[in-house]
């Protein structure tokens, strides 16, 4: 295929970014003519403030963001490295572009902390598929996430620890309210990293205030508390209903957690305590940080008895029983 009939029909200006980008790739990578050509293909660029074409989209979203932006995974051409862009297409800005816009202002304030994306870029796009979009881009992550692990049977009781542990760490720097869900943990080394700052919540996992729309210092402890506990047993805060009472009547209930794993009749007790106290319904009875809830949650989680290499099927088929439609 020749360079000048490249699917987007780039323009003369256009090949001069292109001809840059395909011998920098070359020339820095060592690569083939061959090896260039296929890694360019099936993707297009999006036009910049400064009109050049920094970054090639893959052809297709690796997958959508609460039905309103588009997540790809792209080539810079002035690193020569992979980053995520996130795309906010012009027929969903109604009410949407100011989201991006706070999401931009909030990676960009914490990036270079530990457990956060690097933040790389943000600014109106003009794309083929997209047409004039607000764009965000940023450090791309490939490791696999919590809920990878858990999907796929392999989420040690020691990675769990860790990123519970390390989770709060994270969580507790921050000074909003973050989407906590275990798609959203990637289980990085040395330290894992939240993704998606976006405005969104997931009901699953949110304090009942945060569903109404308001927020405070516990908000996020709540959070970490219940995706903690819907690993361990299948059970959502909005599969049982969000009625503080309800929630702790099937805490109450409990005789044991998760099939893989044997808890002693006086961890039991400890573990219903831990997680009545972080899922209470009054805001001055729960854990002052996430950081507290995980370290009580560690100290019983680490006497658990059972295999220590995965979690088992048959609590991830509960898991999928519970999920919400």
């Amino acid at each position: 295929m020749s360079l000048l009939t490249y699917q987007d029909n780039l323009s003369l200006f256009d090949c001069s970014n292109f001809f840059c980008y395909y011998f920098k790739a070359m020339f820095r990578e060592n690569k083939t003519t061959k090896e260039i050509r296929f890694r360019l293909k099936n993707r297009w660029p999006i036009v910049g403030p400064d009109h050049t074409h920094r970054y090639f989209l893959e052809e297709y979203p690796r997958f959508t963001e609460g039905k309103e932006a588009y997540i790809y995974q792209a080539n810079d051409t002035q690193t020569l490295k992979s980053v995520a862009v996130k795309i906010l297409p012009k027929d969903r800005l109604p009410g949407n572009s100011k989201r991006l816009e706070n999401e931009a202002y909030r990676l960009k304030k914490l990036s270079g902390q530990p457990g956060i994306p690097k933040f790389i870029d943000y600014f109106i796009s003009q794309s083929k598929a997209h047409g004039e979009s607000p764009t965000l881009v940023m450090e791309f992550i490939n490791e696999e996430s919590l809920n990878d692990k858990f999907d796929n049977n392999t989420l040690t009781k020691t990675e769990f620890i860790r990123a519970i542990i390390q989770t709060a760490e994270v969580l507790d720097i921050l000074e909003f309210s973050f989407d906590l869900k275990p798609e959203h943990v990637k289980l990085t080394e040395p330290f894992i990293t939240l993704v998606d700052f976006g405005e969104n919540y997931t009901k699953k996992y949110s304090a009942p205030e945060r569903i109404r729309g308001e927020t405070n210092i516990t908000t996020n402890s709540f959070a970490l508390a219940a995706l903690t506990k819907f690993l361990l047993t299948g059970i959502g805060i909005s599969t049982i209903g969000i009625d503080p009472q309800t929630v702790k009547t099937k805490f109450d209930e409990l005789t044991s957690w998760n099939l893989n794993y044997i808890f002693d009749e006086s961890d039991i007790i400890r573990m219903n305590n831990i997680f009545k106290k972080a899922l209470s319904n009054i805001i001055e009875e729960r854990y002052k940080s996430a950081s507290d809830f995980a370290r009580e949650f560690a100290e019983v989680m680490k006497n658990a008895k059972g295999p220590n290499n995965s979690f088992g099927h048959k609590l991830h088929n509960i898991a999928q029983r519970v999920l919400d439609p």
